[in-house]
Formats: C-alpha cells, sequence, structure tokens
C-alpha cells in the first residue's frame, strides 16, 4: 500500500507541476491588460456601449493578476505538503495527519491526491496491526 500511494503522490505532483508552470505562463495576460497604452482607446465613441473602457481593462488585468498569484501560491503549498505526505510514509510511526489532509486537497483538488491519502491512511493503519505488505 506504501509504494502506491507513493506512486500517487508522485503522480499527483507531477500534474502540480505542470499546473504551476501554465499558471506561471498564464501571468502575462494580465500584466498585457494592465499596460494597454490610453492611445489605443481614445478614439472609442462614447456611444458605443458594448465595448470596455481602459480603467475597466485594467481593473481586469489587476483582479485576474492577483487570482493568478493566489493560484500559484496554493499549488505550491499543496505541492509541499504532497512532499510531506510522502516523506512521512516511511518514518514507522502512526501518522494519520498528512494523509488525512491530502484527502481533503484532492476532494478540492487532484485525484492522485485523493486516492494516495486513502491509499496512505490504509498503510499506516496495516503497519500498526502488524501485517506485512
Amino acid at each position: 500500500m506504501k509504494d502506491a500511494s507513493r506512486i500517487m503522490y508522485t503522480i499527483g505532483k507531477v500534474f502540480n507541476i505542470i499546473g504551476i508552470v501554465f499558471t506561471t505562463l498564464f501571468i502575462v495576460f494580465p500584466i498585457i491588460m494592465m499596460s494597454i497604452p490610453d492611445q489605443i482607446y481614445a478614439q472609442q465613441k462614447a456611444s458605443d456601449a458594448n465595448k470596455l473602457t481602459v480603467e475597466q481593462i485594467k481593473v481586469l488585468g489587476v483582479g485576474l493578476l492577483i487570482g493568478v498569484i493566489i493560484a500559484i501560491i496554493i499549488l505550491i503549498v499543496e505541492l509541499c505538503l504532497a512532499t510531506y505526505a510522502k516523506n512521512r510514509l516511511n518514518n514507522n510511526k502512526k501518522d494519520t495527519v498528512p494523509h488525512v489532509i491530502m484527502i481533503i486537497i484532492g476532494v478540492f483538488g487532484s485525484i492522485f491526491y485523493l486516492i494516495g491519502g486513502i491509499l496512505g491512511l490504509v498503510a499506516e493503519e496495516n503497519e500498526n496491526q502488524g501485517s506485512l505488505e
């Protein structure tokens, strides 16, 4: 069970790293939105209500930038917690808290973390009952 849990955590970490890379690449779009010069929209007609104004685009860019930064922080925390949970599989003690945390993260995020957490809990219980793997 420990090996299966370790594999699930590793697969989840790979997808997590891919998510961090793509989210970091996505940070370019809000920066571009915030740096649009006012001259581009200077000739916009006042009667055209369907187009966004420069101020609205810049506010949207700031909101997207904040959202992307928060997403990157969450992904990094998930990666650190997955590494911690994977390392706690071999400590020869009953340590279920990291696996419960990974189950919670798995419910809201990666299915691999959910399965890895469940298998980690089973492995911890089997180890304490003296069963051989």
